[in-house]
């Protein structure tokens, strides 16, 4: 006995037997023609089934194809790559082929994740159009031999100037105390250059500490520098010069006290810096307030002397911030720290730098601040 051959083919119909036909077996038999149809229409529709996907995760070949979805659709519907494009295209909308990937926009950023923090630390650093208060050294363009506008005046503009009109650099002087400047004394001046600056303040002192406190006393402000040309002609025959003293040092946990001014006549003032607070023996937060530097003097133009430091004691530990207040100008004394975790304070620099406080740690005896820089008056000679 054999099996019948089937063919996947789907038959138009179903032979049926009639009254006359005759009994006939075989492949090709009468008798096998319905069954042979059945099968033939049976394996047909096998074959149909294993070549469509499940409903359940197929997993399609080839290249299937699905109705492309209305713009924004957000549902499990299929996603085409006309869709796909068509968001892709939305996204980018306008954007120059240099920056149409997200690579290329990153790289445009500097692979910076923290771009905006870095734009706005950046912009922290730059000084606003509107009444900048510059630091450091700042310089600018040297504007022509002449100008008489409000272009920024460097000090290579200011000597051309000076010996354009016949004043010559002769010579520098330096008065470190009070002293009388005599015109006499100088035969053929034509005019002076004075550079001024105030007494550097002098820096708060540690108090005592038990075994759970520490302390942190502030420095003192810097002096302010100023400077003023003064013609010969304008000059007594003798002008006082009067130096300010930095803030003397005081004792043992004691705040500190101011520079002192710097004069020159009644032509020109530089301030003294202010003194640092006292540092207060704590064991919980607290900070003692800085010394502000110099400000508010008279000259042609006037710098600040820098603030000193906050001393801070923070969840019982000292962090030494109590720097001392630099000055400025061409003979400016630079900032100074006070790197050690317990120590008396540092004196000031020369000319009118501002003193670093004290700091106690653990189990100390009280610490004295120090003296804040002495003030100095320099004098250019012009003939």
């Amino acid at each position: 006995m054999a099996n019948l051959p089937e063919a996947p083919t789907w038959e138009a119909g179903i032979y049926q037997f009639e009254r006359t036909d005759p009994v006939e077996g075989g492949p090709d038999g009468i008798d096998n023609t319905p069954t042979k149809q059945l099968a033939n229409r049976t394996a047909y529709l096998k074959q149909e089934v294993e070549l469509r996907a499940p409903l359940a995760s197929p997993a399609l070949t080839g290249n299937p194809t699905a109705p492309t979805q209305a713009p924004g659709n957000t549902s499990t519907r299929l996603a085409n790559t006309a869709f796909v494009q068509a968001a892709l295209a939305a996204l980018v909308d306008s954007s120059p082929a240099a920056l149409d990937t997200l690579n290329e926009l990153a790289a445009a950023l500097g692979d910076d994740p923290n771009f905006a923090t870095t734009v706005m630390n950046a912009l922290a650093e730059k000084a606003p159009l509107n009444s900048p208060v510059l630091t450091g050294v700042p310089s600018a363009p040297t504007a022509p031999d002449g100008d008489n506008s409000f272009t920024l005046a460097t000090t290579e503009f200011v000597q051309t100037a000076l010996i354009g009109r016949g004043y010559v650099f002769k010579d520098r002087l330096l008065f470190t105390a009070a002293s009388m400047f005599s015109k006499a004394a100088f035969p053929g001046l034509l005019a002076i250059g004075v550079h001024l600056y105030g007494g550097g303040g002098s820096s708060g002192g540690a108090q005592g500490t038990s075994g759970t406190q520490n302390a942190s006393a502030a420095g003192g402000g810097g002096g302010e520098y100023a400077y003023k040309f003064i013609l010969a002609e304008n000059l007594l025959d003798d002008e006082p010069v009067t130096v300010g003293l930095g803030g003397a040092a005081q004792g043992d946990g004691s705040s500190g006290v101011n520079g002192g001014d710097t004069l020159f006549g009644a032509h020109a003032t530089a301030r003294g810096g202010n003194g640092g607070q006292y540092g207060q023996a704590a064991s919980s937060n607290t900070h003692s307030e800085r010394g502000l530097g110099g400000t508010g003097g008279v000259g042609d133009f006037t710098i600040d002397g820098e603030d000193g430091g906050n001393g801070r004691v923070i969840a019982g530990t000292v962090l030494s911030h109590n720097d001392g207040g630099g000055t400025k100008g061409p003979f400016g004394a630079s900032r100074i720290t006070n790197p050690a975790s317990q120590a008396d304070g540092r004196p000031g620099k020369f000319p009118g730098g501002g003193a670093t406080g004290a700091i106690n740690g653990q189990s100390q005896s009280a610490r004295p601040g120090a003296k804040g820089g002495d003030g100095a008056v320099y004098i250019d000679l012009f003939y």
